[in-house]
């Protein structure tokens, strides 16, 4: 049995956890590295899982099975005023749970989250040559925008962005 739903107060750990074992598991996909990651600082955590349970300007989601935490999401209530977008970050599923519906259910909550904040159009970036991802995102109604940008961290890559338009059913 797999629990998605938002980050509960307390569970920094969770949190801290599983972002560092996306940062092992993908490092490329993500601007912050692991060491930097590991660097930080249990209060930073502990804001960060604030933050996402509040809801206000975040919220995080996360996928728990009995006592592990095996995925993740970050929707940023950050909407551009002048399309309404709000970023979806830190999408991330433990390889051995993947193409189970995890990632889907957990951007089903941060997309209805984003619709609720004003949000019409969510929006995450993913490595252009990352064809499972980009795939995945494509089924679930994501659709490339011509926004491409050089990733941060090494091997050198590019990435693009992808946005879905948001309906009532999600």
């Amino acid at each position: 049995m797999i629990d998605v739903r938002q980050i509960r107060d307390g569970e920094w750990e969770r949190l801290r956890n599983i972002r560092l074992q996306a940062l092992a598991d993908t490092p490329s996909a993500f601007a912050t590295t692991l060491a930097q990651a590991q660097a930080f600082p249990d209060n930073l955590w502990q804001e960060r899982a604030i933050a996402g349970a509040a809801g206000v300007d975040q919220i995080t989601v996360l996928a728990v099975s009995g006592e592990r935490t095996i995925g993740m999401t970050i929707a940023l209530g950050r909407p551009n005023s002048d399309h309404r977008i709000v970023p979806i970050v830190s999408v991330f599923v433990t390889p051995s749970e993947r193409r189970k519906g995890v990632a889907g259910r957990l951007l089903g909550i941060a997309q209805a989250w984003a619709r609720d904040q004003g949000g019409s159009r969510t929006s995450l970036w993913v490595e252009e040559e990352n064809v499972p991802a980009r795939s995945f995102y494509e089924s679930i109604g994501y659709v490339a925008t011509l926004d491409r940008q050089k990733m941060t961290s090494p091997p050198p890559a590019w990435e693009i962005r992808l946005e879905k338009v948001l309906t009532a059913a999600g």
